[in-house]
């Protein structure tokens, strides 16, 4: 499938979840999470921090602060991404919240913080993505022990 091709899908999913909303009923904060999710497949991710925000108001769970942990550290908002995956962290301890944290911490927060998640991370390494991302982790890491 190509990136068109997935673009298109992503935009129809945002169709028919305005349909059901509208239509059917679906909760709003429901509603809300599942719009930002669709909108960072899109990689739109002011709009989703947007609707996280008002799924946030009444779904305040760890899928929501952790995505918003994800659009912020995409937005290169360091500081806001570690809030929302250490809210995440209190109730998640999953591998996708520990390597945002080692994202956060590594640019808005503490190195040495960073390296401990990514020790904590040492059993899920062997999954070629998150070993990936990882290592750009460790590599940046390394760039700013330097300088």
């Amino acid at each position: 499938m190509s990136y068109k091709e997935i673009n298109l899908v992503a935009y129809f999913k945002i169709f028919y979840l305005h349909l059901t909303y509208y239509f059917v009923g679906l909760e709003e904060e429901g509603f809300y999470y599942q719009k930002a999710m669709y909108l960072t497949e899109l990689g739109h991710y002011f709009p989703a921090i947007t609707a996280l925000k008002k799924a946030e108001k009444n779904l305040k769970t760890s899928y929501v602060w952790g995505l918003l942990g994800w659009c912020y550290a995409n937005v290169e908002v360091f500081e806001k991404s570690l809030y929302y995956y250490k809210l995440a962290y209190k109730t998640d301890k999953s591998e996708s919240v520990l390597l945002g944290l080692a994202v956060s911490e590594c640019h808005a927060g503490s190195p040495e913080k960073s390296r401990a998640y990514l020790e904590q991370l040492k059993p899920f390494r062997n999954d070629p993505i998150m070993n990936e991302y990882a290592q750009r982790v460790e590599n940046e890491l390394e760039i700013r022990k330097i300088s």
